[in-house]
């Protein structure tokens, strides 16, 4: 467990859904979608388990940015 109950439910199954609603979180609030993206990956990396690969979490973020 991360401690952070949210970045729990990352695992397959839940992963798409869990980072496009957090990246859609962090463009509501105004962040720069480059910095969106970081942010996202670097959760993927940490949290997801096992994380998306590049090809899928490119896909996830684009839809979020749309």
């Amino acid at each position: 467990m991360s401690g952070l109950p949210y970045f729990d439910e990352l695992v397959e199954g839940k992963r798409n859904d869990g980072l496009y609603r957090y990246a859609c979180h962090l463009l509501a609030y105004g962040l720069l979608a480059v910095k969106a993206v970081k942010i996202v990956r670097a959760i993927n990396n940490a949290y997801a388990k096992p994380p998306l690969d590049k090809a899928e979490l490119n896909r996830t973020l684009q839809l979020a940015i749309e």
